[in-house]
């Protein structure tokens, strides 16, 4: 059994200088040295409430930046990988006390995924043996989490765009409707469009949030004005307690005027990430969206269908289905239902932060029991934690033969089967089969000749032809990608005209369809949110009014 686990962390040059250093003075390899770092920075971290624990001012600033490991080289200051060999559970516990910052994620794309195991390594360096570059030079090296939070909320008010400037100048309309600085509406948590526009803008605030260089960028210039000098211990305090200096600063930086603007974007140019921005606001208030789901699935009375927007769709459950509640925030699940989930007959989900069942029909003895034939659609949803189930069930109580329309999706959202398999469910013959592929394989064709036809190469012109000519779909794709033409098949899809998938169990379909097509909805409805968040970010560019933010 393996005594150790092996992973790398990429430090800038001057860590990699700092750990040499400790490592001669104590007279240990430079394994040993990492992990007792490692082990007395994280005995230290655990005593310390979440808020005070100590993270590295790189972390919140993601210095190196993420440019990928070739272009880093060209960089001699952004130093290299560092070698961890360190023992069984220490990077996960090293993770689980770092820093992350609200929309990060373990796996993410490289603007959003978080460094909190470099985190670790960074701040157990920089406690023992200060270190500093060109870059760093000046910034106070140690904050306290709380006060990075702080630091990074200043910095994504700076980075606003109009998308977001119109929720959070909404919120602002709702809660003082009369300019006379009365708290109403919002503030007060009343119903309707204020409680929810306050909600898409706490979660705009929280993970839903975009990431990029140029946040991390203007971050470093909010850091360089407030993190260093003589004033550095007062301004970390300000970050950390978050009251009335901070939240005075924030609003001055979002609704900075040009000249301030300027100097907090000082080094990155005319940017504009107004399609971050839209995608964001999405982001919030789609996840309000799904709370509000699933707060639906379990007190919905007598209603049997909900349009979920965005991105506009119907949702339509069988009128004798129902969720309930399984017990309180944080605890187990209650009996009976604990056990029939257990048995795969029950979806657990999250509503309101507290776990719930899904479908329940009230039997003949008038108790509530699963509804039978629920089997493969819970089969389909294995993996997913109850943070993700709701999506799941939206998925399948989603109305295919929806034909309604969105502003930000064109519907209605078609789930398309591959017509080899509606041919071996029976939902088509044999002629239907040949049919769609014969279309699919001629509009495949259509598509290369209209790349044929923009390409003014003649390097790649007569390889495409003849990849054409011989019917290689697989030839003309790669070679499309070397010409950077863009390039997509056909496949031959069969639409299926059914309602939503949880009215295939009512109807007894086979259980092996039934897990199918649970799987392909979830799937396909993945597809069509990334599609209508797309949509979003595009809208973002066209400079809509601000209620077309408000009223998604």
């Amino acid at each position: 059994m393996a005594t150790h686990v092996e992973t790398n962390v990429w430090l800038p040059a001057c860590a990699l200088a700092a750990v040499g250093a400790v490592a001669a003075r104590r007279c240990l390899s430079r394994d040993e040295t990492v992990r007792q770092l490692l082990d007395e920075h994280l005995e230290a971290q655990e005593h310390r409430e979440p808020d005070v624990r100590l993270t590295h001012i790189s972390t919140v600033l993601r210095y190196p930046p993420a440019l990928g490991r070739g272009k880093r080289r060209w960089v001699p200051e952004f130093g290299g990988p560092l070698r961890l060999r360190l023992r069984p559970g220490v990077a996960d516990r090293a993770r689980a006390l770092s820093l992350r910052l609200p929309g990060q994620f373990q796996r993410a794309h490289r603007d959003y995924q978080s460094r909190q195991l470099t985190d670790a390594v960074m701040t157990a360096i920089a406690v023992q043996e200060p270190f500093t570059d060109t870059y760093l030079d000046g910034l106070r090296p140690i904050l306290r989490h709380r006060a990075a939070r702080g630091l990074w909320g200043l910095a994504v008010a700076a980075t606003s765009t109009a998308p977001e400037l119109a929720v959070h100048e909404a919120v602002s309309r709702a809660e003082f409707p009369d300019g006379d600085g009365s708290a109403t509406g919002v503030s007060a948590g009343g119903p309707g469009a204020s409680s929810r526009l306050l909600r898409v803008a706490a979660a705009l605030e929280g993970e839903t949030g975009w990431h990029s260089a140029v946040r991390f960028w203007v971050a470093a210039n909010i850091a360089r004005l407030l993190l260093t000098g003589p004033g550095t211990d007062a301004a970390e305090r300000m970050l950390f307690e978050q009251e009335e200096q901070w939240r005075e600063l924030r609003l001055d930086y979002r609704y900075a005027d040009a000249a301030t603007r300027k100097n907090l974007r000082r080094g990155i140019g005319d940017w504009d990430d107004s399609g971050r921005g839209g995608g964001a606001v999405w982001r919030a208030d789609r996840a309000v969206e799904v709370e509000d789901f699933e707060a639906w699935l379990v007190a919905r009375g007598g209603a049997a269908e909900r349009r979920n927007l965005p991105p506009g769709w119907l949702v339509r459950t069988p009128a004798t289905w129902r969720a309930r509640a399984a017990g309180r925030h944080g605890a187990a699940l209650r009996e009976p239902y604990a056990g029939w989930a257990a048995a795969g007959r029950l979806l657990v989900f999250t509503s309101g932060g507290a776990p719930a069942v899904w479908p329940l029909t009230r039997g003949n003895d008038g108790r509530m029991r699963p509804v039978e034939g629920m089997e493969p659609v819970v089969a389909a949803a294995a993996g997913l934690a109850p943070d993700q189930a709701g999506t799941f069930i939206e998925a399948m109580l989603l109305d295919w033969s929806d034909d309604g329309e969105s502003d930000l999706m064109p519907v209605p959202a078609v789930l398309r089967l591959p017509a080899s398999q509606a041919y071996d469910f029976g939902y088509i013959d044999a002629a239907q089969r040949r049919r769609l592929m014969a279309e699919a394989r001629a509009a495949t064709l259509a598509s290369m000749d209209d790349v044929l036809n923009r390409l003014h190469d003649d390097f790649y012109r007569a390889r495409l032809q003849a990849a054409r000519d011989s019917g290689s779909v697989t030839d003309f794709r790669r070679l499309a990608r070397w010409a950077r033409m863009h390039f997509s098949t056909s496949p031959a899809t069969w639409p299926w005209p059914g309602g939503p998938v949880a009215d295939e169990v009512v109807a007894g379909t086979r259980p092996e369809i039934v897990q199918w097509l649970a799987t392909h909805a979830h799937r396909t409805m993945a597809t069509l949110l990334q599609h209508s968040m797309g949509e979003a970010w595009n809208a973002a560019f066209d400079h809509h009014p601000p209620s077309f933010w408000t009223d998604m």
